[in-house]
């Protein structure tokens, strides 16, 4: 556990606080999670940080409840699940259209799928692949790690969740525009390059098919070596 030497730093490890315990409320985690996470095979420094949080994570509400007051995260969570409730209920058919939202907030996702199921409700799933073959898809924020957690570091995780969250298949999904050749190209490309590690072994499957792109893809773009990892434009 971090202790702080100057009132800036302690500043400074309290926003990294909050900012814990705002992702264990949007995502709606209890926190008792943490506990027995630091077992005896781990530096006794983790049994000391993951005792603080647990002391932490059960004292702010009970501090906010002596004050009156609510947690931001935890209001923002209660309007969303009010909407929710509304547009269940609501019985007119106003259009309402959700754009440019992944849904990476699970009671974001909720409403999302809540306007999905109303009559003129529309869902626009900002940059969904479509052109990644089923086996790559499938790896996608697979379950994985000594407990079957599923990994969401592929840019793709967070919309296969939200499909998953709306019961739909990704081939259901519409195309609302068309890019240019070169720029459809490119993204097909991109896709190719950011495929799950367990699926790259059909990187050959997929130049011998359709190596004709990589000239038209590449079209207009630029190779610029850093010297450094640290270096920026």
């Amino acid at each position: 556990m971090l202790v702080s030497p100057s009132p800036a730093n302690a500043c400074a490890l309290a926003k990294e606080l909050g900012a814990l315990i705002d992702e264990f409320i949007i995502e709606n985690v209890d926190p008792s999670a943490i506990d027995g996470l630091a077992g005896e095979s781990f530096d006794q420094y983790w049994a000391i940080t993951t005792r603080f949080l647990s002391i932490a994570l059960r004292q702010w509400p009970l501090i906010l409840e002596q004050r009156g007051m609510i947690d931001r995260a935890q209001r923002q969570r209660a309007l969303l699940t009010a909407q929710i409730e509304h547009l269940k209920s609501a019985g007119d058919d106003a259009p309402v259209i959700a754009l440019g939202s992944t849904g990476s907030n699970p009671t974001t996702a909720q409403l999302l799928d809540a306007i999905s199921r109303i009559a003129q409700g529309a869902v626009v799933l900002p940059g969904l692949d479509r052109d990644l073959d089923d086996i790559a898809w499938r790896h996608i924020g697979e379950a994985s790690g000594e407990h079957g957690e599923p990994s969401y570091t592929h840019p793709q995780s967070i919309l296969k969740r939200l499909s998953r969250i709306m019961n739909i298949d990704r081939a259901e999904a519409r195309e609302i525009g068309f890019p240019t050749p070169p720029l459809a190209a490119r993204r097909e490309l991109a896709a190719q390059a950011l495929r799950p590690a367990d699926s790259t072994e059909h990187w050959r499957e997929y130049r011998a098919r359709r190596g004709a792109i990589f000239s038209s893809a590449l079209e207009g773009v630029s190779l610029i070596e850093a010297p450094t990892s640290a270096w920026r434009l």
